[in-house]
């Protein structure tokens, strides 16, 4: 069995700066990269939007004594809409977070014959 000298840390800070998979290019990719390139810019508005709308809601419910359950319906549409326009927003830029929960738990044999496999 062979022994390798691997540090983890030079992998994955090469890992990191390295950009995303580059898949061929056609007409419809472009259309639809530009498309969430587009509303993602647009609907980080949209936080800002959520955060007074729920600072509303807090203040109607205890300085009034009321809510409106169609605003509250409201926030979770929004909530909806900012974590599905933002995912797909941070997959396209190559931004997202890796949690490597279970992996960093794992002998460093077994991650290294994982980042090497072809799937």
């Amino acid at each position: 069995m062979d022994e390798y000298n691997v540090d983890l840390n030079k992998v994955e800070e090469a890992v990191a700066h390295k950009a995303a998979v580059e898949f061929p290019r056609t007409l419809v990719s472009d259309v639809l990269e530009g498309t969430v390139e587009f509303f993602g810019k647009y609907t980080s508005l949209l936080w800002i939007v959520l955060m007074l709308l729920i600072v509303a809601n807090v203040l109607m419910r205890y300085t009034l004594g009321t809510n409106f359950i169609a605003l509250e319906e409201l926030q979770w549409h929004l909530y909806a809409v900012g974590f599905m326009v933002g995912l797909s927003y941070c997959v396209l830029h190559d931004g997202h977070v890796r949690v490597d929960v279970l992996a960093e738990h794992w002998h460093p044999r077994t991650v290294r014959w994982l980042k090497s496999s072809e799937f």
